[in-house]
């Protein structure tokens, strides 16, 4: 799937001064496969998060450690799922739009949620872990855009340790924690940024499902040229880069 990415939207973001990053787990043997993918396109960043859905929390607390310390200039990060596609057009009118605005994160807007306490559920959650009716107003995971001065308020809220803390990616972020720091979500409609299922193949889906140890792409928008080459974190290893994570 990556490789039809990079021929797709991700080639025209490119060419419209956007750098856009896999961030990927560890899956049983595709390690050496990935970071023969990765020393090719340096476009991967690697952790050692084991690739399952309920780490997702963490895939995405490490993006934001990561923009933070080795792309602090950027001005908007875009955190999409995998199978998102962004209308690039759009997305430059969006950021001309609300150039100079801080303190946001843009997306889908999911107003007063109730909690679902079915056990048996994916988004399950105690009573235990989070004992309010409802969750604050969150973003939907599958894209939201942040300003540049979001994921270090992100970053100090999580290391506080003082809020129930949830592994719904998008809740504990773009919602108990931006509630906590005041944090404005704005609502933009989903239709005029993205588009969910890609229009893959079924042969290209079959082929490189297996590849793909991604859920989440990283893009992050900037007024220069990127400067945040993949080698810039390299610890120790040529072929891709590697962020431990907490």
């Amino acid at each position: 799937m990556r490789s039809t990415l990079r021929e797709s939207w991700i080639k025209e973001a490119r060419k419209k001064r956007y750098t856009v990053y896999f961030l990927l787990g560890i899956e049983d043997n595709l390690e050496e496969l990935v970071k023969q993918e990765a020393a090719e396109h340096e476009d991967i960043i690697l952790t050692d998060i084991q690739e399952r859905y309920e780490n997702l929390h963490l895939k995405t607390f490490v993006s934001l450690l990561w923009k933070d310390k080795y792309c602090p200039q950027t001005t908007w990060l875009l955190k999409l799922d995998v199978d998102t596609e962004v209308f690039v057009e759009n997305l430059n009118r969006l950021l001309n739009l609300k150039a100079g605005m801080d303190n946001a994160i843009f997306g889908h807007l999911v107003e007063d949620p109730v909690i679902d306490r079915t056990s048996d559920k994916k988004w399950f959650i105690s009573f235990e872990a989070y004992s309010y009716k409802h969750f604050p107003n969150y973003v939907s995971g599958g894209a939201y855009l942040m300003s540049s001065d979001v994921p270090r308020k992100l970053i100090a809220a999580h290391m506080l340790c003082s809020f129930p803390y949830i592994t719904v990616e998008d809740v504990y972020f773009t919602g108990i924690l931006a509630e906590a720091v005041k944090v404005r979500r704005v609502h933009i409609t989903e239709a005029y940024l993205f588009r969910r299922e890609l229009p893959l193949s079924s042969t290209t889906w079959s082929v490189s499902l297996k590849y793909d140890v991604a859920n989440m792409a990283a893009l992050t928008y900037q007024m220069t040229p990127c400067c945040c080459v993949l080698d810039y974190i390299i610890s120790g290893d040529v072929h891709g880069a590697r962020m431990r994570a907490f």
